[in-house]
């Protein structure tokens, strides 16, 4: 064998252990069960590696809280009518709604409380909602009920028109009383709420509630 034969199979087996050398340090092919599925790049992600991917409305949910930095927050109130007007009180006040019924006159009370009721063994005072608010007298009664409500531990009806719905709104959607309200009817109302395009009379029930004591008689 001469010099040139000697050199030429020299070179091809450097070249040969190159690349064997080339191919060791290259990363071993991902490994499939037999007989399953081609793996794909969602695959992966999501059962390779135990990462879940949101849905886009997940996502857009998830950036609107960041943004506002906390979760909506709703109150639910109970509406009712006196006339065409509706009004709500907060639904965590209410015990119950009756329909009216005979009451116990009171002698030398405000004339807005009708008397009162026994609803099983607890006697509870009736107060007419449309004199406790210097509103005209209803036209139609047939549909009047008594809200029983439970302020400083103290159950009190409100006789109402008539009731309209469980209302959940949104405490951005409630606003200060306006200013233009003349006493003694705005001392009672303690905001305006926003339902549906509707606007509600959000009432301070402590304040209608309060039952002042009559003014002595003069002689």
């Amino acid at each position: 064998m001469d010099l040139a034969e000697i050199r030429k199979k020299a070179r091809l087996q450097n070249a040969a252990t190159e690349a064997d050398e080339q191919q060791s340090r290259l990363p071993a092919p991902l490994a499939l069960d037999e007989g399953s599925p081609v793996a794909t790049l969602e695959s992966f992600w999501n059962c390779e590696t135990g990462l879940t991917t949101a849905s886009e409305e997940e996502y857009a949910q998830n950036l609107l809280l960041q943004k506002s930095g906390c979760e909506e927050q709703t109150v639910q109130w109970l509406t009712f009518f006196m006339g065409r007007e509706e009004y709500a009180l907060e639904l965590s006040i209410v015990l119950e709604l009756i329909r009216p019924r005979h009451l116990t006159e009171l002698p030398q009370v405000p004339d807005y409380l009708l008397g009162i009721v026994s609803l099983r063994g607890v006697i509870v005072p009736v107060i007419d909602l449309r004199r406790r608010l210097s509103l005209a007298a209803p036209g139609d009664d047939s549909q009047q009920r008594v809200i029983v409500c439970t302020v400083a531990e103290q159950r009190i009806g409100l006789l109402v028109d008539k009731v309209g719905q469980v209302a959940r709104i949104n405490s951005d959607l409630l606003e200060s009383p306006p200013l233009m309200l003349n006493a003694p009817a705005g001392d009672f109302v303690a905001g305006v709420g926003r339902l549906q395009g509707r606007m509600l009379i959000l009432l301070d029930a402590e304040k209608v509630m309060a039952i002042e004591a009559p003014a002595p008689v003069v002689l």
